[in-house]
């Protein structure tokens, strides 16, 4: 049974709605910051594992935390360098919770505008750009755009992470090398909802788009 060839036409149009739900995704989660809580519970000592009340609710506050965004950078934020947004704390927490994160006024975690970011988006946007044009060479263009983009996000997850990081410990007063250390240890950086949809949809223009190039070819 022969396959059945999607038109080149429909793949552009297709992308181009895709590449458009993308952009949508800047709006959501493309970083979130988490407690490392197993590291934390290490770092108080007996502080995390006596019997007082008050060390209590921070063991039970940890425990509610894991795997718990304490922060997030939208993508907008992340490309303009805007500030993040702080999730509502679990109720374990309470509100005289020893556990808090470093610097909450959200003006002092800007971390400033990242270009990554901004090549990444510039990308999703020539992608577009490209599912209108007629140029038979308009799919391997899109496609081109779209792995781009996918590896330029990952860059700037990775590089907004760093600056995250040292921007929380300059906002807690704390600037020598130990102290970017021991923060490290203490935080993870994980990929925001928005930024793994963005992914998905990033492969998903790529391989449609490789296959409508090389359908001709394979076609003779």
């Amino acid at each position: 049974m022969p396959a059945i060839a999607i038109p080149e036409r429909i793949v552009r149009m297709a992308s181009a709605g895709i590449l458009g739900i993308v952009c949508l995704t800047f709006l959501m989660p493309y970083l979130g910051i988490q407690y490392n809580t197993d590291n934390v519970k290490k770092f108080l000592g007996p502080l995390a594992t006596t019997s007082s009340s008050a060390t209590n609710t921070t063991s039970q506050c940890l425990d509610a935390l894991n795997g718990q965004s304490v922060a997030t950078y939208s993508g907008v934020g992340v490309a303009l360098g805007g500030s993040p947004a702080f999730p509502s704390a679990p109720s374990a927490c309470g509100s005289h919770s020893a556990i808090t994160v470093s610097g909450t006024n959200a003006d002092e975690q800007k971390i400033g505008w990242q270009p990554w970011q901004i090549l990444g988006v510039l990308c999703v946007a020539l992608g577009i750009a490209a599912a209108f044009a007629s140029d038979a060479l308009a799919p391997m263009a899109i496609a081109v755009s779209s792995l781009s983009a996918f590896a330029l996000f990952l860059v700037a997850k990775a590089h907004t992470a760093d600056v995250a990081l040292a921007t929380s410990v300059r906002s807690s007063g704390q600037i020598s090398s130990n102290a970017l250390g021991e923060e490290a240890t203490l935080l993870k950086f994980t990929l925001g909802a928005g930024l793994e949809v963005a992914l998905v949809l990033l492969l998903i223009v790529a391989l449609l788009n490789i296959g409508a190039g090389l359908a001709p070819a394979l076609r003779r």
